[in-house]
């Protein structure tokens, strides 16, 4: 692929897992796919299709489907392909590697271990994130920075998702109580 040019469906090969993998992707990438469509609104029940699902999903992400080309390959193929921002296979590399731990362990001791939005304490540290104020995907060169983290509670981090930039952090006040 040329430098600078954005991925596409087409240039992904779905790899052929077999088994439990290629099931819990399909899975992975349905359920995704039915989130967004809920979330615009669009009410999806046990008598829908794959087959009117995925093109309705298609329509509102602009992305077209070649006539008689296999569903369920096109979504697996956009999954492994990360040509859609809705649906795509995480990044859990990212998360295992030294710097990341010492960043979410720094966290922790900075910030506690308390959800910065709801306030909850009764969490267990595995139910506490470490939230990307300026979401990852945007901003990649901010994945590491101590200034761009805060604690969050797995239900309020899944609610902010990367939407937004919402800093529940406290503010840093002066002598007097102003903000600085």
């Amino acid at each position: 692929m040329a430098k600078g040019r954005k991925k596409t469906i087409a240039d992904a090969s779905c790899p052929s897992y077999g088994g439990e993998t290629e099931l819990k992707h399909i899975r992975t990438a349905r359920r995704k796919m039915f989130r967004y469509l809920s979330s615009c609104g669009h009410i999806i029940n046990a008598a829908d299709t794959d087959e009117k699902s995925i093109t309705l999903f298609a329509l509102l992400q602009g992305i077209e489907i070649e006539e008689g080309e296999d569903l369920k390959a096109w979504l697996m193929n956009l999954y492994h392909s990360g040509a859609s921002k809705v649906i795509h296979k995480e990044d859990y590399a990212f998360y295992s590697t030294t710097q990341w731990r010492e960043l979410r362990s720094w966290a922790l001791d900075h910030y506690g271990r308390r959800c910065m939005k709801c306030g909850d304490d009764t969490c267990i540290d595995r139910d506490l994130h470490i939230d990307h104020i300026k979401p990852k995907a945007r901003h990649p060169e901010l994945a590491h920075d101590k200034n761009n983290v805060q604690v969050l509670c797995w239900l309020c981090n899944r609610t902010k998702s990367d939407r937004g930039e919402m800093d529940y952090r406290p503010k840093a006040l002066d002598d007097e109580g102003r903000d600085l």
